[in-house]
């Protein structure tokens, strides 16, 4: 176990002998299907003229990534009057949590005809999405109180960063469930752009970053020895707690200082 998210040593050893077995000159391995098949598409020179025909019982990510690259989806098999409201609720709430309620960027057409087809079954989309993201535990609430106080900023407001620890979330009665979104909650702040979360695990500290699309923060992730997207990623990183924060704030300040150089308008 080395406790990697993403990268690192085992991967490089896995993608030789992937190599060596198939007797390929290349081979890369990536972090999740949703990349594998994005990749799949673009290798392919797919455009706009292109049309993929896939199965409609599959994650969003078969269609998305279709979309991701200009072409179209026909979907195979499919028979409208079998689409109860069963069937939609759960096409629905997969697009709802995957897209982060539409706002993500890879919210597609697609996407919204999901959502109008549900509002045509007559689902209740206010309670749906009262049960997803308006339930939140007492628990929840006292940390995010707590955390909010302790919130820091840098490079010029445009960088919001936040600790956690395992103590911090015992004096609440909280569990690890609690701080989820924390990080998303708080790139949403006017003129932040890049959030990151600092879980300490006392000798490794888990690395959470979100960036509004300004900043690719999956490339301060990697040197880290984590991955992710471009604009949501995380690592895993083993030393103190102190030495970690300095290392990835002095990384991040960086990236983001030379990146604002080079793009003064």
């Amino acid at each position: 176990n080395s406790d990697m998210i993403t990268q690192g040593a085992y991967v490089d050893l896995f993608e030789n002998k992937l190599r060596n077995y198939f007797k390929s000159k290349y081979s890369l391995v990536v972090s999740n299907g949703t990349a594998a098949l994005h990749l799949a598409m673009l290798s392919l020179n797919l455009s706009s003229k292109d049309t993929v025909v896939t199965s409609p019982l599959s994650f969003l990510a078969s269609a998305n990534c279709v979309e991701y690259v200009g072409a179209k989806v026909d979907f195979c098999d499919i028979d409208k009057t079998t689409i109860d409201k069963d069937i939609i609720l759960g096409l629905y709430i997969a697009v709802l949590t995957d897209t982060g309620s539409f706002r993500h960027s890879n919210t597609t057409e697609m996407s919204h005809k999901i959502a109008v087809d549900a509002i045509n079954l007559e689902l209740d989309i206010a309670k749906i999405y009262q049960k997803i993201y308006e339930s939140s535990s007492v628990s929840r609430i006292k940390l995010l109180g707590n955390v909010i106080q302790n919130l820091n900023f840098d490079c010029n407001g445009q960088l919001a960063w936040f600790a956690i620890n395992e103590d911090m979330v015992k004096e609440v009665n909280g569990s690890n469930q609690d701080f989820d979104g924390f990080a998303d909650f708080f790139r949403s702040i006017k003129g932040v752009e890049v959030s990151m979360m600092l879980y300490d695990l006392k000798g490794k500290v888990r690395l959470s970053f979100r960036s509004k699309g300004k900043y690719k923060v999956s490339e301060i992730a990697k040197k880290m020895g984590g991955g992710g997207h471009p604009f949501a990623a995380a690592a895993l990183v083993e030393g103190e707690f102190s030495q970690v924060k300095s290392n990835v704030l002095n990384m991040l300040s960086t990236y983001i200082n030379k990146y604002d150089e080079n793009n003064i308008s």
